[in-house]
Order: structure tokens, then C-alpha cells, then sequence
């Protein structure tokens, strides 16, 4: 909304024009000795500035409400993406777990087939030794 040449009030500085406006700034111009002093758009007009127009103060405020709204809809998708990402990095670490536990399982499961091999031919060879001491 363009507000270049409004009329506006300011508490301390009184009445004033606005001079120059972009999208995150409006620069008033209250003359005499307080001169230009920028406000951040369109929040100041929330507590600092006042629109002389009432038109004018109806739309800045309309344009806030839906500046918040905005914002607040941002922040609730970054609070779920940062829930999903939490919710994935848990599951990821939780499969970690499994694995090293399949893994370890696995290892245990090796070392006992090694053992019973060992013992097996151990078996084998003291037959065979039994057996052909026999001859």
C-alpha cells in the first residue's frame, strides 16, 4: 500500500508526512527540529505512528493482520518440519541400533559355528588318531 505524502501522528514528534516508503521501512518527516525519522513498516503503525486517513489506517492494519498471519503460518510449518526431522533422525538411529544388533548377533552366531567346527574336527581328528593307532 502506498503511503507517500500521508498525513501521520507520532506521540513524541507530532504531526508529519511520510517521505519515502519500501517494503520494510517508511520515512517521516516531522520538520522543525526532529526532522526525518524512519519507522519500520508497517509495525510502527501499530504502537508509534497513526494514519491521519481513516481509509488508510484500515488497510496498514488489515496489511498487519495478514503480515502475522503469515508469519505465525511460517513458524508452524518450521516447528513441523523441525518435528519431522527430529521423528526421522530417532528412526534412523533406532534402525542403527537393530543393525548393530543383527550385526552383533551375527558375530555371536559365527564365533559359536567356528567353535562347534573346531570342536567337530577335533572330534574327527581324535577318532581318526584312535583308529589308526589300532592297526
Amino acid at each position: 500500500m502506498n503511503i507517500i505524502n500521508e498525513k501521520v501522528s507520532h506521540k513524541k514528534y507530532g504531526e508529519g508526512r511520510v517521505s519515502e516508503q519500501s517494503e520494510s521501512a517508511v520515512t517521516v518527516d516531522f520538520g522543525g527540529e526532529y526532522g526525518a525519522k524512519q519507522f519500520i513498516y508497517p509495525f510502527a503503525f501499530e504502537t508509534f505512528l497513526e494514519l491521519d486517513d481513516s481509509k488508510a489506517r484500515e488497510n496498514i492494519t488489515d496489511e498487519i493482520i495478514k503480515l502475522r498471519e503469515a508469519t505465525a503460518e511460517k513458524l508452524r510449518l518450521r516447528a513441523e518440519e523441525a518435528e519431522r526431522q527430529k521423528e526421522q533422525e530417532r528412526l534412523a538411529l533406532q534402525e542403527q541400533k537393530r543393525s548393530a544388533a543383527r550385526l552383533a548377533s551375527s558375530k555371536k552366531k559365527a564365533k559359536k559355528l567356528a567353535e562347534q567346527t573346531e570342536q567337530k574336527l577335533a572330534e574327527q581328528a581324535e577318532q581318526n588318531a584312535a583308529g589308526g593307532s589300532g592297526t
